[in-house]
């Protein structure tokens, strides 16, 4: 028993020791959580676009429609990528929408979204969309950024383009 005890003792003195305070201090060359004034992310317009019928024609709290009835998406106000951070980057899925679009007709939509960083070097992506249904069509895609910064997300369906500026914070 006494050797059961110096060994939960012992145990908890090493964990106790391991605990450290996290810090608040961001190291040099950091990025910022919030955009810097360099990074223009794309902003909900004065006059925000609006769906044709029969899609909603309010998005989510804090997010707004962007784009033409030809190829629009929701993005967020603050224009920040939420995506979750894994070993290749950010990644988040993102609706896109096209008036006429039927899921069903055109099951490889052959949306193509690029992205490239404005604000540092790294190598540009290139990502695909597909088909889903919801109450409506829409399609899907599933975007790494990978890394954070300033990045420029352009979307083509049909040779209609689609561009917006996100901040990606760590």
């Amino acid at each position: 028993m006494p050797l059961l005890r110096s060994a939960a003792l012992i145990t908890l003195s090493m964990l106790a020791g391991s605990v450290s305070t996290p810090t608040t201090m961001a190291a040099p060359g950091s990025i910022a959580d919030d955009p810097p004034i360099s990074c223009e992310v794309t902003r909900r317009p004065d006059t925000p676009f609006v769906p044709p019928k029969p899609y909603l024609e309010h998005s989510d709290d804090g997010q707004f429609w962007f784009g033409t009835r030809k190829l629009w998406t929701k993005l967020n106000d603050d224009g920040k990528w939420r995506g979750l951070h894994t070993e290749s980057g950010y990644r988040d899925k993102l609706a896109w929408y096209s008036e006429g679009y039927d899921w069903l007709a055109k099951t490889n939509p052959r949306l193509t979204i690029v992205g490239k960083r404005t604000d540092a070097g790294a190598p540009p992506f290139v990502t695909y969309g597909n088909a889903s249904w919801a109450s409506h069509s829409f399609m899907m895609s599933g975007i790494t950024i990978p890394t954070a910064g300033c990045w420029e997300l352009t979307g083509d369906y049909k040779g209609q383009k689609l561009s917006f500026v996100v901040w990606v914070a760590p």
